[in-house]
């Protein structure tokens, strides 16, 4: 073989390469951009968890609201129209509602209102829903709203999708948002979806001036006050509690300060002697697993403090890195 034919062959070979590895290439970008670019989505879906959402909780045949103050439709109705996320908003929500009907009227489409109506779940709590008709389809906004919390949340996907689109206008000039307390009052639930629990507290909590069991009586000059808690697992896989968990509670007085101590003798000692002495599953010494879609019922028993100002709230703190996500369930008197 002469000098020249093997150069040409040299020459070839690389060419032979040079080809395959580009072919190799932009497969190989097909493919990751087809395979590894839905796995990414995923893992930040996964990553950056849904808005917490508040349901009612049925302990008994009737949810034990907060407050025993009645209030009326005209009230209730009033809050969802007048509602705003930040008191920077210039629109209220009932004035979005507003603005949607004159958006389709102006497209051509004929509105014809049907207007609000409210209808009672308890004294605190109700049912708001917005009705009116474009083009003979019926267009619904409903509400849930708890006027002891000041709280509203949407009940059907025109209601939540509006809420959505609401809370975005009054971050849309925020450059770090920050995590926003959500309030909740006895008988409702909150389901956290960052740390994938439901927290609520099922029934009004009980005034008790001593905690006994087992022989000892934990001193607490002012009584203390107990706390059913019912915890759901809303995870997809079985959770196990230990001590550690309780610190995620605080009871809190109308001042906002701290109602009582959240150590071992102020919260973990007392809560333990309650619970075993009614038979109630506990955590302060051995852990208890819930398995995935069900749920604990136990109770927190915190020792007063002695300047301790009604009404009580129970905080719940848990946290996203440094970030706190806080949740505030107000248990009245």
């Amino acid at each position: 073989m002469t000098r020249s034919q093997k150069a040409y062959l040299w020459v070839l070979g690389f060419m032979v390469i040079a080809i395959f590895g580009g072919l190799l290439y932009f497969v190989g970008q097909d493919l990751l951009t087809y395979q590894v670019d839905p796995l990414i989505t995923a893992i930040r879906a996964r990553a950056t968890p849904p808005q917490p959402t508040i349901i009612w909780v049925y302990p008994t045949d009737t949810p034990v609201p907060a407050s025993t103050t009645t209030t009326t439709p005209e009230q209730a109705i009033a809050f969802v129209q007048n509602f705003k996320y930040a008191p920077s908003q210039e629109r209220t929500l009932g004035g979005l509602i507003a603005t949607l009907e004159a958006a389709g009227e102006q497209m051509g489409n004929r509105i014809a209102i049907e207007g609000w109506a409210a209808e009672a779940q308890s004294p605190q709590h109700w049912a708001v829903a917005y009705t009116y008709l474009e083009n003979k389809s019926d267009k619904t906004y409903r509400f849930a709203v708890d006027l002891g919390a000041q709280g509203v949340q949407g009940e059907n996907p025109e209601g939540i999708t509006l809420l959505s689109f609401f809370r975005q206008q009054a971050q849309a000039g925020v450059l770090e948002p920050t995590p926003t307390t959500v309030a909740i009052a006895v008988g409702w639930g909150m389901r956290d979806y960052f740390t994938s629990w439901e927290y609520s507290v099922p029934e009004a909590p009980r005034r008790l001036k001593t905690v006994s069991g087992s022989g000892k009586q934990p001193a607490g000059e002012s009584g203390f006050l107990a706390v059913p808690l019912r915890l759901m697992n809303i995870g997809g896989r079985d959770e196990m509690l230990g001590a550690e968990y309780y610190r995620r509670f605080a009871l809190l007085d109308a001042n906002g300060r701290p109602a009582a101590a959240s150590n071992e003798a102020g919260l973990l000692r007392p809560t333990r002697l309650y619970c075993r002495g009614l038979g109630l599953p506990e955590f302060t010494d051995r852990p208890v697993t819930v398995a995935k879609e069900a749920a604990l019922s136990t109770a927190l028993v915190f020792s007063l403090a002695s300047d301790a100002a009604s009404p009580y709230v129970l905080e719940i703190s848990v946290y996203d890195g440094s970030i706190p996500h806080r949740y505030h369930i107000t248990l009245g008197n």
